[in-house]
């Protein structure tokens, strides 16, 4: 891969087209006269998860759900569909168990400990 930097503010005099560009097309975009702001990857990924929400709202996130575990059911089939279920409501077991004794070693180590 090449290390050569890419002026991205040059504009090509015409289009594609040949067309002469447009005013807008000559201006650079607001986000190329402005420095980057530092963000992570983390913050970049909530912001546009904002953003979206603001744009789609609630009705979006449901229809794209029951889209998805459609496609999913689709994919497994009535019986691979029945233990994901089956593996998900286990796993959900298992962390309760753990909760539940993780409590009972906590109250029965609190008492020792004067």
């Amino acid at each position: 891969m090449s290390d050569a930097k890419v002026n991205l503010t040059q504009q090509n005099p015409q289009t594609e087209s040949g067309a002469e560009p447009t005013e807008r097309m000559k201006k650079p975009a607001e986000s190329m006269k402005k420095p980057a702001e530092s963000m992570t990857v983390q913050e970049a990924g909530r912001r546009g998860g904002m953003k979206t929400a603001e744009r789609h709202g609630h009705d979006f996130y449901e229809k794209i759900g029951k889209k998805g575990g459609e496609a999913r059911k689709q994919a497994l089939g009535p019986k691979g569909y029945e233990e994901l279920g089956r593996r998900g409501g286990q796993r959900v077991r298992d962390l309760i168990a753990r909760g539940l004794a993780g409590e009972t070693k906590a109250a029965s180590g609190s008492g020792d400990e004067t």
